[in-house]
């Protein structure tokens, strides 16, 4: 069941994750978390990261079809590539798409660069970019 509970930031900019939530998501002191923050939704999305990871951003540009991104999402995964969060969204209704992707790399054996330039070349994708973000 969600919760929802309006929180301040103070002067330092600092915002206070009130304890029902760190112990419904068993975070504490040490643990990572992923910062998202969307400039256009105006919006903020913190995921806990609780395991070694080697976190990357890939940026897929895809047809606007039926299974398009199941296809790349499918890929992905054969790779290695463990999706943490993504969002797609329509460029071009029937034509083109855009699928951002957070994910953890930790179990691929290629690097981000070298994902997105497979994704493109399998035909997956007309282009792809990717990114590190951190090894944590």
């Amino acid at each position: 069941m969600a919760r929802t509970e309006i929180v301040k930031m103070d002067e330092r900019g600092r915002v206070l994750i009130p304890i029902f939530a760190r112990d419904a998501l068993s975070i504490g002191p040490d643990t990572s978390l992923l910062l998202l923050v969307d400039q256009e939704q105006k919006n903020v999305v913190l995921t806990p990261i609780t395991e070694k990871a080697r976190l990357a951003t890939i940026k897929v540009v895809l047809p606007d079809v039926p299974g398009a991104l199941a296809k790349a999402a499918q890929f992905m995964a054969t790779r290695g590539v463990d999706i943490i969060m993504s969002e797609s969204r329509t460029l071009s209704r029937g034509k083109t798409a855009e699928w951002n992707v957070v994910a953890d790399l930790s179990q691929a054996k290629a690097t981000p660069k070298k994902i997105a330039e497979q994704i493109v070349r399998r035909g997956f994708a007309t282009t792809a970019s990717a990114r590190d973000i951190k090894e944590i």
